[in-house]
């Protein structure tokens, strides 16, 4: 497996900007981490398509869905801070 063949769809390239840290939701959706846009992207179970983006205030470094808890918690890059979302405002997520 060659990592273009994990990261670009066959049409095109996708835009991510140092992704730094994935997560794999329960129904296959990924979510990366991309520390020089500020924001979560989501994507399709492929990694092909993105769903949807989510605005963090700073550098994400780490992700993490509970779909229990309904929350999102991404960990900031260079401080002790967690960013916490509720998903019911994210509705790609649910």
């Amino acid at each position: 497996m060659t990592k273009a063949k994990t990261l670009q769809p066959p049409s095109g390239e996708l835009k991510l900007t140092w992704p730094m840290d994935v997560h794999v939701t329960k129904n296959g959706q990924v979510l990366v981490c991309c520390c020089g846009s500020k924001e979560i992207v989501q994507l399709n179970k492929e990694g092909k398509k993105i769903l949807g983006r989510i605005a963090v205030s700073g550098s994400p470094a780490c992700v993490c869905f509970s779909k229990k808890r309904g929350m999102l918690l991404v960990g900031l890059n260079a401080s002790n801070k967690i960013q916490v979302f509720k998903t019911r405002q994210l509705e790609f997520l649910n």
